[in-house]
């Protein structure tokens, strides 16, 4: 497993790579316009054939007077070739290669070489460049951003590496017996605060953010210009303030570059480069395994497990013993689930809206082992009224002066393919002012194993509900439907048209 603390130096495709990758390209494709294979390309040359698989793989590029050699053998001229402009039926690729993504994306993280691409592309260019057209004609018709792609970048890596990093884990691990810190005391925050203090001369400044009325809204913010200095929302909840002095330690450490980490401005996080969301997500990593350690939450997932009877307020007393958000516990479930209990297929939701809002946004997914039937759409869709993570935000959206916490569990059973998940979630009031709700779940995959493990998934309180994934595009002739199924009817229809057509004769 590669290991997720990496220094960005290493990290993306630098201008010189991006310039032998095009040259690589636009040799091999020249070469398969004359219908030349290599030895007969070496031959014309007068360069070896592994010289000129190395320079076709974007890893060599030749000096001045080879590459007048090789335009003489390819029937180019010499600006041609070394121009970085691709002909038209490889522009996508082009595109590609002088995008910010092939910039930010550390291929290396998922043990790639950006040559390994080329030369697979190379095999066939003009498809490839094809498809990549296609690819980049839908991202820009669904609105797909740079840092839509970075996040999903980020989330292949964990998925990969089953979210579970042990170097971090064994950074907090050392680092809370080095310092005798206890998640669990009355007094957390302020050990946080004193570690930031005395280890890393920090600042924490939690009154100017709730004070400046433009600036309400900004959890956090960091700052080195007068020493290290963390502002903190002084209106976030206890388990939030303590999670961001968590954080900050992480960036501390393990020796993460503070600077270029991720604001969240009016409620939608500032994404610039995929270093970014790597760096939150490393941090953000050493502070649940600070707060929740391994062992402690392996042993309470034991007793809850090993009861008879399913009891949703026990993630209640889970996450205040534990001093966390919903989000916070069931990210952490996710790196102790898989390693600790063998229970690796499942998913991770989080959705969030307002009163005023007739569509809650999911806003982060994580799918363990499988792409699992509950995800995001960008169809403007309803999503299923039934989901688990759907009821809870219902009992707290706009849920004025009312209780601001719900947990519920229940069985879902996917009907498009017979699924069965235990799906367990957790909802709360963000914001009184606003009124923003969120409702966090995690999904676990119902088979032996998981019977094996919980004993209460047989209590005939855990209800059991057929569930979809989109209401437009489902046959069910459910109680709980939020709009007609118009993505099936259209399915429906055009059956019917081409069925009709067949008839013809």
């Amino acid at each position: 497993m590669h290991c997720l603390c990496l220094h960005f130096d290493a990290m993306g495709t630098t201008s010189e790579d991006k310039i032998r990758l095009i040259f690589g390209l636009k040799v091999a494709q020249e070469r398969a316009r004359l219908g030349l294979s290599l030895s007969a390309l070496s031959k014309k040359a007068g360069l070896s054939a592994s010289y000129l698989n190395e320079i076709e793989k974007g890893k060599k590029y030749p000096k001045a007077e080879k590459i007048i050699t090789l335009a003489q053998a390819l029937e180019v001229e010499y600006d041609e070739l070394v121009s970085t402009k691709l002909k038209q039926d490889l522009a996508p690729l082009g595109d590609l290669m002088s995008s910010k993504i092939f910039d930010q994306i550390p291929f290396s993280l998922f043990g790639i070489d950006t040559t390994q691409i080329v030369e697979l592309l190379s095999k066939s260019p003009a498809q490839a460049s094809s498809f990549l057209g296609a690819f980049m004609e839908i991202a820009r018709h669904y609105n797909i951003s740079e840092s839509e792609v970075y996040t999903a970048a980020l989330r292949s890596y964990q998925e990969i590496a089953n979210n579970y990093f042990p170097d971090i884990e064994q950074k907090a691990q050392k680092f809370a017996a080095q310092h005798n810190f206890n998640p669990f005391v009355k007094d957390a925050d302020k050990q946080l605060e004193r570690l930031l203090a005395n280890l890393f001369s920090y600042q924490i400044d939690k009154s100017t953010l709730g004070s400046n009325d433009l600036l309400k809204g900004v959890k956090s913010y960091y700052t080195q210009e007068s020493g290290p200095k963390l502002f903190i929302e002084p209106e976030l909840s206890a388990s939030q303030q303590i999670f961001l002095l968590a954080k900050e330690l992480g960036f501390n450490v393990l020796d993460l570059e503070k600077t270029i980490r991720v604001n969240t401005i009016l409620g939608k996080p500032r994404i610039k480069s995929f270093q970014q969301i790597l760096i939150n997500l490393q941090a953000s990593y050493f502070a649940g395994a600070l707060l929740l350690p391994k062992k402690e939450v392996e042993k309470d997932l034991g007793l809850w497990f090993d009861q008879e009877t399913f009891d949703a307020s026990h993630l209640k007393k889970l996450s205040d013993k534990w001093k966390c958000t919903p989000e916070t516990l069931f990210h952490r479930l996710t790196n102790i689930l898989p390693q600790s209990f063998g229970l690796d297929v499942l998913f991770f939701l989080k959705f969030n809206q307002k009163p005023e809002e007739e569509l809650p946004h999911l806003e982060r997914e994580l799918h363990l082992n499988r792409k699992h039937l509950p995800h995001a759409t960008k169809l403007g869709a309803h999503y299923c009224a039934r989901w688990s993570a759907l009821k809870t935000l219902k009992e707290v959206v706009g849920n004025e002066g009312g209780e601001q916490f719900s947990a519920h569990g229940q069985i879902s059973e996917f009907v498009e393919n017979g699924d069965c998940y235990l799906v367990i979630s957790m909802g709360r009031k963000i914001s009184e002012a606003t009124g923003l709700a969120t409702s966090t779940c995690l999904g676990i995959y119902l088979n032996a194993k998981l019977k094996r493990k919980v004993r209460w998934l047989s209590d005939p309180k855990l209800a059991k509900k057929q569930v979809n994934v989109l209401c437009e595009n489902c046959a069910m002739d459910c109680e709980d439907r939020l709009a007609p199924p118009s993505i099936l009817e259209r399915k429906s229809l055009k059956m019917e048209v081409e069925d009709a057509l067949s008839q013809l004769h």
